[in-house]
């Protein structure tokens, strides 16, 4: 079955009626994608195709990382790893029951091997804090407190948060090579300050999405401490650009480009097989 049929059941507004599965090819890997009471049907499309390249060079012939993806939603970065790296062992961080229950569907239908999924936010402190989002798998849910942007009423869930350098220890995820890609809409600097001491020791390289600052003061300040958090632990910042070349910048400036919301963040003179310019 493709998607035609579910995206007729979503526009008579009864898709959440039924548990349904179609095909998707993502770098000539085929993956069966669920639709499990609605959940699911934004994996139906090609994502952030930037990332194809990036991963290729990146992962194409080496299982030897650990790709830890801070942000999971419906696991649309999961099906884009496996595609390049089957083997690698992902570590899933997704503070959204419901999108974690949906993701575990997905790697049991395909069979996804080396993976990991925790339900909980990464933040600077160990806490209980407030995702909020339009609906329980909404993508652009945010930990960032009045943050959260578009109509409608918002759906609060309650969540632990921890910090990376905790489950670090916990996990045991020191003394490994490891990629970390950070989506949590306006909450980064939060996550990576909690992590400062495993990324001191680790030096990973960092896939981060950081979102225009719209004019406010607030989002330009907290820009800014994120770029200097950065700069002190000895990391250079370049931009991701449509054709996934990187440039590298030196703030986080950006008023209201949408286009220009992808970084890598990396330790001088790693990963240096990257296309730069």
């Amino acid at each position: 079955m493709n998607f035609i049929l579910a995206r007729v059941l979503n526009r008579i507004g009864i898709l959440d009626r039924f548990n349904i599965s179609s095909t998707v090819s993502i770098n000539n890997e085929q993956f069966k994608i669920p639709v499990h009471n609605g959940v699911g049907f934004g994996n139906r499309g090609h994502t952030e195709p930037w990332l194809d390249k990036i991963f290729n060079q990146l992962l194409r012939g080496n299982s030897d990382y650990l790709f830890i993806d801070v942000g999971v939603n419906l696991g649309q970065t999961l099906l884009k790893v496996k595609s390049v790296q089957p083997d690698i062992m992902y570590f899933g961080i997704e503070p959204s029951p419901t999108c974690v229950n949906y993701v575990n569907a997905l790697i049991k239908l395909n069979h996804i091997k080396n993976t990991q999924l925790i339900c909980g936010g990464l933040a600077d402190r160990n806490d209980i804090a407030v995702l909020e989002g339009f609906s329980n798998e909404d993508t652009r849910s945010t930990l960032k407190s009045g943050s959260l942007e578009g109509t409608g009423q918002p759906v609060k869930t309650f969540i632990p948060t921890f910090t990376l350098d905790k489950l670090s220890k916990l996990m045991n995820l020191q003394n490994r090579k490891v990629i970390i890609k950070i989506d949590v809409e306006r909450f980064e600097y939060f996550v990576l300050a909690g992590a400062s001491e495993f990324i001191s020791q680790i030096k990973p390289l960092i896939i981060c999405e950081v979102l225009p600052d719209m004019g406010k003061q607030e989002y330009i300040d907290e820009q800014a401490h994120l770029f200097q958090l950065l700069s002190n632990l000895g990391y250079v910042v370049e931009r991701i650009n449509a054709n996934s070349h990187l440039t590298r910048v030196f703030s986080f400036s950006n008023n209201n480009n949408w286009q220009d919301t992808e970084y890598i963040f990396r330790y001088p003179d790693t990963f240096s097989h990257l296309t730069s310019h």
